[in-house]
């Protein structure tokens, strides 16, 4: 699929939310909140207006990112300037798609808040980018490095080898842990979701950067001796 072809299509997904805010726009309140805290409690309210705003700013920020994915190749040293890694593609897809079903979460959110379910839809958008991870798990194995998508530790950045590795496990830490992080969350009480989900996030980060500075002082151990 040519470049252009396929913003033109993540356009058209990043503008479902404009269209999901359409159709419940007569069912908004004159106030819905805006900002929620880490409990996902109501924490800021503003007009309903309010809403189209940080739509246009979710889009724009998402094809942004997803445009820069695309071209790394022209932009980042650590790319070959002709062709691309077709696994960016994959990933600029995954961040478009989840980033606008999550834009569609928040204004659902926004809708039909009350406080007595405000954990309740904390569950299901943890859930939503826990399975963020699961998919993200699925592409990183094949990426090159560069200096602006994977784990861009000093280490994996300064030898191959070591991201290659790295990257390996981390396919199979955010794949693994994002799904076990999916399923705890939905079966455990929703008032502790926001706990689970950072636990799981943690674990699925931080093991490949562990698992990357082991790998560099084994080798730089091994120079030495």
């Amino acid at each position: 699929m040519k470049k252009a072809t396929m913003f033109f299509w993540q356009f058209l997904v990043c503008g479902i939310p404009f269209l999901y805010l359409a159709v419940i726009w007569h069912k908004l309140p004159e106030t819905v909140p805006v900002h929620f805290n880490y409990k996902f409690e109501a924490d800021g309210f503003e007009s309903r207006g309010f809403l189209v705003l940080i739509l246009i700013i979710l889009a724009l920020v998402t094809m942004l990112v997803s445009m820069l994915i695309v071209n790394l190749n022209q932009v980042d040293p650590k790319q070959p300037r002709e062709g691309g890694n077709p696994q960016m593609m994959n990933i600029s897809w995954v961040i478009v798609v989840f980033l606008s079903m999550i834009s569609v979460f928040v204004i659902y959110m926004s809708a039909s808040y009350k406080e007595a379910n405000a954990h309740q839809h904390a569950k299901y958008l943890l859930v939503l980018i826990s399975l963020l991870l699961v998919f993200l798990g699925n592409f990183i194995n094949n990426i090159r490095p560069n200096y602006f998508v994977g784990f861009r530790t000093p280490w994996t950045l300064e030898d191959p080898e070591n991201w290659r590795k790295t990257h390996h496990l981390a396919s199979k830490t955010l794949f693994f842990g994002g799904l076990a992080t999916c399923v705890f969350i939905l079966i455990f009480p929703a008032d502790i979701s926001f706990y689970l989900f950072m636990t799981g996030v943690i674990a699925a980060c931080g093991i490949p950067v562990y698992y990357s500075y082991k790998l560099f002082r084994e080798k730089k151990k091994q120079i030495n001796n």
